[in-house]
């Protein structure tokens, strides 16, 4: 299996690297074909690639290809898509300068950053490239890629933790921005506001590098890494406001905007809040796949004793007892008794299944008429429920094909 890297020229919109990617897909071979249109490089994998035959495909849909690299590849891409968690992200920019940053590390064949849920799905060769190495490459964009956190890391207090703060965030910039706002207006009026100067910018301190200072530690991280993003436009305002107010308190022939500063950042903490609670919004469903794992198992013990342990405590070849109205702890065959299980959680169909000696079952799902003995086959990320929330978690971290514009 070869990766081929193309140089590109021609493109001006994303509907152009969209066409770019459909010709290349249609090519014997190819697998994948990833086209990034702020590096202006083609990502091509697949089997028996020939660089002239993709070069002339891209110059066939109307735009200028030359070679840039070719690498063989083992064919074990698909067992090494990973998910990881992102921090530090705010915009749709954010989520570019991130899989920019990816695209770049070798080794790394495709990256997908959702800014909806923070995660980063990455196909990567693991004989070419290290977890460590794309974590540093993040780290030197100004954000953070975590290797090792916990497999089902999207957890509810994790989301409702975060909605707290950035609610606490937005009540306590418009606490002290609302009074401000009103007397800005009324100094504006040609009310005299006594220590209006001072009160504006003790007041617009507070709010801009004290409840604002994320925003502020962002967007000078990212002017610093050159990765320019929403975070920075927010910053340069806050700032040049605030630095208003500072030349017009030392005498300077300036009008002072530190209070507009500080009304600026109430506004995007509350664009954070909204963010913040549709994120939530966003990963609920896997949240409540992680919800339905059961938490403690019927262990059989060789001598026949039946002990109740931690059902993460299980390993395949363990024997568990399931009695009616019991979840099933784990995957695995039943090896003793018969009974209907509720699998509706999995395929949806109401109606319950009879099961017999010898019949595969589902961890999560309900036993309901009858006591059974089920021999554990999966644990841990093997289960059929971890699977699905892997595969709603690739599904929310990958970007959807916009297959309608090609019809326009």
């Amino acid at each position: 299996m070869e990766k081929v890297t193309l140089n590109l020229e021609g493109m001006n919109c994303a509907s152009c690297a969209l066409s770019i990617e459909k010709a290349l897909k249609k090519v014997d071979g190819v697998e994948t074909a990833n086209v990034n249109l702020v590096s202006e490089k083609a990502t091509i994998v697949g089997i028996g690639l020939k660089a002239d035959v993709l070069i002339q495909t891209v110059k066939n849909a109307g735009y200028k290809a030359s070679l840039d690299n070719i690498e063989k590849i083992q064919d074990n891409t698909k067992q090494n898509t990973k998910i990881y968690q992102v921090n530090g992200m705010s915009c749709a920019a954010c989520a570019i300068n991130v899989e920019k940053a990816l695209k770049k590390v070798p080794g790394v064949i495709t990256a997908s950053v959702n800014i909806a849920t923070e995660k980063a799905s990455v196909t990567i060769d693991p004989n070419i490239v290290s977890e460590r190495d794309m974590a540093k490459a993040v780290q030197m964009a100004g954000y953070e890629l975590l290797i090792n956190q916990d497999k089902q890391s999207l957890n509810q207090d994790d989301s409702s933790q975060k909605l707290k703060k950035a609610k606490l965030k937005m009540i306590w910039a418009w606490v002290i921005t609302g009074p401000l706002s009103v007397l800005m207006i009324a100094h504006m009026s040609a009310i005299a506001i006594p220590y209006f100067s001072e009160i504006s910018l003790i007041a617009s301190f507070i709010v801009i590098f004290i409840v604002g200072k994320s925003l502020i530690k962002s967007g000078f991280t990212a002017i610093v890494h050159k990765s320019f993003s929403m975070d920075v436009l927010i910053f340069l305002g806050v700032c040049a406001s605030y630095l208003s107010g500072i030349l017009s308190a030392l005498g300077g022939q300036i009008a002072d905007y530190s209070a507009v500063g500080a009304m600026i950042m109430g506004f995007y903490l509350i664009g954070q809040y909204l963010e913040a609670k549709a994120k939530g919004k966003a990963s609920e469903a896997i949240r409540k796949l992680i919800s339905m794992s059961p938490k403690t198992a019927n262990l059989v013990e060789k001598d026949g004793s039946v002990v109740s342990i931690d059902a993460k405590n299980l390993v395949v070849g363990d024997v568990v007892l399931v009695k009616p109205s019991q979840q099933i702890p784990a995957d695995g065959i039943i090896v003793e008794g018969n009974t209907t299980v509720d699998e509706s959680m999995v395929t949806g169909e109401f109606l319950p299944k009879t099961k017999n000696v010898g019949d595969r079952v589902i961890g999560s799902c309900i036993n309901q008429s009858g006591a059974i003995k089920v021999r554990v086959t999966g644990v841990g990320e093997d289960t059929f429920l971890a699977q699905m929330v892997k595969l709603v978690e690739q599904a929310m971290g990958t970007k959807r094909k916009l297959s309608w514009i090609y019809s326009i």
